[in-house]
């Protein structure tokens, strides 16, 4: 009767182990964008030959059941030519699409100067989709649209039309495509995962628990 006791509780605890993985919905997801960079023309530094360059680090949580971001998680830098000034706006279907195709989240990041870089990851299946995203200036699934335009409107001081001008068969506002970097979305643990987990492992602790005990008492 002892061993099958011990065998319910033991069968119990590997459940509770293996539940997180079965329970987990992956609802949010982590994106995290790494050293993105755009290269412009050779431009910049002291002496004006320098190769300009603008780069991009950052990243948020995105809840794929409502769709939406999860309040408080965007967190973004910038540095380069352009300077380190950037303000972010952040939203799904920003890009219409055809319908039964999949839709886009869009990060767009504009300066001072209204010159503005867009980041449109692409979703699957109506759900952000964990990986790696390819930057490309391409709409393709499981990519990211990745593009930098200077704005038309841009201040009478911007140097963005010299540091960054419209690179030869550029098809989407003038803009120059990233030339680097990397763009990661990975599942985030949900809380009632967690606490399974830890069911999990006090039950196991607890059927060791008991197995040294019941030797002691025999011996």
């Amino acid at each position: 009767m002892k061993m099958t006791k011990y065998a319910v509780v033991t069968v119990l605890g590997l459940v509770c182990l293996m539940l997180p993985a079965a329970v987990r919905a992956d609802s949010i997801v982590d994106v995290t964008i790494s050293n993105l960079t755009f290269n412009g023309a050779n431009a910049c530094g002291p002496s004006g030959t320098t190769l300009c360059a603008q780069t991009f680090n950052g990243g948020f949580q995105w809840d794929n059941t409502t769709n939406s971001l999860v309040a408080g998680s965007v967190s973004f830098s910038s540095a380069g030519a352009l300077g380190t000034s950037w303000s972010v706006t952040l939203g799904p279907k920003f890009v219409a699409q055809p319908t039964g195709t999949p839709d886009d989240i869009a990060i767009e990041l504009m300066d001072s100067s209204n010159d503005f870089t867009l980041i449109a990851l692409w979703e699957t299946a109506a759900q952000l989709a964990a990986g790696p995203y390819t930057i490309s200036n391409q709409v393709f699934s499981q990519n990211a649209l990745t593009l930098l335009s200077c704005s038309a409107f841009a201040a009478p001081n911007s140097t963005c039309p010299t540091d960054f001008p419209k690179p030869p068969g550029a098809n989407f506002f003038g803009a120059a495509p990233a030339a680097s970097g990397t763009i990661a979305v990975s599942p985030v643990p949900e809380p009632s995962s967690l606490l399974l987990l830890g069911t999990g492992l006090l039950g196991l602790a607890g059927i060791a628990w008991r197995k040294s005990c019941s030797r002691k008492e025999q011996t």
